[in-house]
């Protein structure tokens, strides 16, 4: 793995305060499109990003980093705009990879699991 796409877990700032992510380290967080509500590893919202790698390489990425962080995977697609789906305790995230002229854009959900409807 190349140092400029190395995961490593998200780190505790101000601008990102989420622990379980594994996070590109040339990412750039597009801080207007997110909206975390909490922090650490109890966090819920949408984290939108901006990397250099291709598709390809960010979708590896995921698909490896998210298990390390603790999240068990549930489906993965991969294609134009390519999609895996994960679970850790409570809470759902689901992970779009969109290629792009200069790397690939990474939209991250993280839900809580609906109460079970009988």
């Amino acid at each position: 793995t190349d140092e400029a796409t190395a995961a490593s877990p998200a780190p505790e700032s101000k601008a990102l305060q989420v622990s379980d992510l594994p996070i590109p380290k040339d990412a750039r967080i597009d801080e207007s499109g997110s909206l975390v509500i909490g922090s650490g590893d109890r966090w819920l919202g949408r984290v939108v990003m901006r990397v250099r790698a291709g598709s390809a390489e960010t979708y590896n990425l995921f698909f490896n980093g998210m298990p390390q962080l603790g999240w068990t995977p549930y489906s993965a697609v991969q294609s134009k705009v390519s999609l895996l789906t994960f679970a850790r305790g409570d809470r759902f995230a689901t992970v779009q990879i969109e290629g792009g002229v200069a790397g690939a854009t990474v939209t991250i959900l993280v839900t809580t699991r609906s109460p079970e409807t009988r």
